[in-house]
This record gives structure tokens, C-alpha cells and sequence, in this order.
């Protein structure tokens, strides 16, 4: 173990010889050499900004210990509970000090994201069948899957292709849900489509034959 290493007591000597005289002094010294402890942390590499960063504390032999978030928070407890208020990049800072007084240092990088929100527009929400619209995803959604439901039909992605609506018996509602998720949540957007049934058209002549005019 490198934190280990040379622990224990050492007996030093000195010694100086003149050079012109020949003549020679010794000088013996105890040194103590401490055993440094080891700072060591895991962070995720994205993490949210509503809700505590998991902190996975793995130093050894500390019993003080300094917190630097990067962002000019700090803390001294061992394992600190602490939310990043701000979306950004950070290195995390980590000292550890012994009952010797001897430090170590550990740095650790993350990723702070949001809660996102599902938002899209439509180019119409109403319309005679078949009916087909274009969706335009306006979400804000970093690191963020999406998924939307049309109707009865289920598509994973950014954003859907042109989509049809077929007719029903009478008017029909179609419910479009976009749901969007990351590690911070969920948020879904909802917005319904009014499909007119086409009208079906019929005749019954009495007679098909007839004289002119």
C-alpha cells in the first residue's frame, strides 16, 4: 500500500568530513513517519439538480475530511447530502486528513441536468378523415428519452413522421401523448385530435329509364 509505505520510525545520520583537515562530526536524528490516509469518492457522471447527488465515500484512515463541489459550496461532513442548484459541469473535490494531520486528495467529475418538459405542436388538431398531421417536438429534454403515443400506436424517438388518423363511426378523438424522461423524471404533454368522419353519400332512382326531355 503506497500510503503505507516507509511507515514507522528511521534513525537518520548525517555526516561532514572537512575536506582540509580530514576531520569528521556525525549527526544522529529519530524521525516518525505517519501513514497518510486515502481520499477516494464515486460520483455518477450525470446526475439532477432536483434531488441529492449519490455520493459513494470510499476513503480509508480519515477522520476529517473537506468537501470543494466546484461550484464554491463545501462541506465537512464525511458523507455529505448535497443537490447542485445549477445544470453544468463540475469537478468535485475531496481532502482527507488523518488523526497525524497528513491530507490526501481525490477529484471526481459530473454532469448536473434538469427535470425535462414535454412540449410539441401540432399542425392541426382537427380535420376530416383520413386526417394526417405533422408534430413539431418542442421539448426541452437534455439526455432525455422519448416516447409518444397516437392513438393506439406507440413510437419511440424524437419525432414521429407525418401521422394518419383514420375515420370512425362518428367523430373520433385521438389522444397524442408525448412523455419524456432522464434520470432526474418524467413529464408528459397531452393534446387530443378531432377526426370528422367523411360523409357517405346515397341515392335510390325509382326508375332508370326515362324519355327526353
Amino acid at each position: 500500500d503506497g500510503a503505507q509505505t516507509g511507515v514507522g520510525e528511521w534513525d537518520l545520520f548525517f555526516w561532514y568530513e572537512d575536506l582540509v583537515t580530514g576531520c569528521r562530526d556525525t549527526l544522529d536524528h529519530e524521525v516518525m513517519v505517519n501513514p497518510m490516509p486515502t481520499a477516494a469518492f464515486e460520483v455518477p457522471a450525470l446526475a439532477c439538480n432536483n434531488f441529492p447527488i449519490d455520493i459513494d465515500q470510499n476513503s480509508i484512515d480519515s477522520s476529517r475530511v473537506a468537501w470543494d463541489f466546484g461550484n464554491g459550496d463545501g462541506s465537512d461532513d464525511i458523507l455529505p447530502v448535497y443537490t447542485f442548484p445549477d445544470p453544468g459541469v463540475y469537478t468535485i473535490e475531496l481532502i482527507a486528513e488523518n488523526g497525524f494531520g497528513c491530507l490526501d486528495t481525490s477529484f471526481s467529475e459530473t454532469e448536473i441536468t434538469y427535470l425535462p418538459q414535454a412540449d410539441f405542436s401540432l399542425s392541426d388538431n382537427e380535420g376530416c378523415a383520413p386526417f394526417v398531421i405533422e408534430i413539431i417536438n418542442l421539448s426541452d429534454a437534455p439526455f432525455s428519452t422519448h416516447e409518444w403515443m397516437l392513438g393506439d400506436s406507440l413510437f419511440e424517438g424524437i419525432t414521429p413522421d407525418s401521422t394518419l388518423f383514420e375515420q370512425g363511426p362518428d367523430v373520433e378523438l385521438y389522444d397524442v401523448v408525448l412523455s419524456v424522461s432522464n434520470v432526474c423524471g418524467t413529464t408528459s404533454e397531452t393534446q387530443t385530435v378531432s377526426v370528422i368522419p367523411v360523409p357517405q353519400m346515397s341515392f335510390l332512382l325509382l326508375e332508370d329509364t326515362a324519355c327526353s326531355p
